[in-house]
């Protein structure tokens, strides 16, 4: 606020309300002689352009269904972030050179290590099918909206997040970590929340 000579809206509405409110009562109190004495009326024009009670009151009621809306949608927002990172696999399946499988640490995971996923597993990151079975699909609809399994065979690409929901896969990571396309989005939406 004012400590740091920044002025936001919260403080240009408060002080417009706060000056029309002080102006309509000091107005009032000059002028109630005349509205005691039934002087002055509600129909006398001087009487309605000088009153700004309602105005106030309109102006503070509409600014506080605005908040409450922005509140609202910072908690749906939180709700599907919270949604989104749960989609986040803890652990990978990697090939190793002699064809062995090997569980690690997603973190671990680095671009070019052959991952393999199993149906009904979360792909750990973004990166190219190498091998798939003949009904592989996978679930996208958390990071596109799209309603139905994508089906995927060798050379498509797949994004971390998403669900192997039939047959299996193999791919190559190209996308890891803070990279992928879903911790992206993580990060776009945490700072627009900011």
């Amino acid at each position: 606020g004012l400590a740091h000579c920044s002025l936001s809206m919260d403080f240009l509405v408060s002080f417009a309300t706060n000056m029309a409110f002080i102006y309509s009562a000091v107005w009032v109190f000059l002028n109630l002689p005349e509205l005691i004495s039934g002087r002055m009326t509600s129909h006398n024009t001087d009487f309605n352009d000088c009153m700004f009670f309602e105005t106030t009151t309109i102006l503070i009621t509409v600014l506080l269904l605005g908040k409450a809306l922005e509140s609202r949608a910072k908690a749906s927002t939180a709700s599907a972030l919270a949604e989104l990172s749960s989609q986040r696999p803890t652990d990978a399946t990697i090939v190793e050179e002699d064809g062995s499988l090997r569980t690690i640490d997603v973190d671990l995971l680095h671009i070019g290590d052959r991952v393999k996923v199993l149906p009904g597993g979360h792909v750990p990151a973004d990166g190219a099918v190498v091998m798939a079975g003949l009904n592989t699909a996978c679930d996208e609809s958390l990071l596109t909206g799209e309603s139905r399994p994508v089906k995927k065979g060798e050379g498509d690409e797949v994004v971390g997040g998403s669900i192997c929901v039939s047959g299996g896969m193999e791919f190559t990571a190209t996308r890891v970590g803070s990279q992928t396309a879903l911790a992206r989005i993580l990060q776009l939406v945490e700072s627009a929340q900011a």
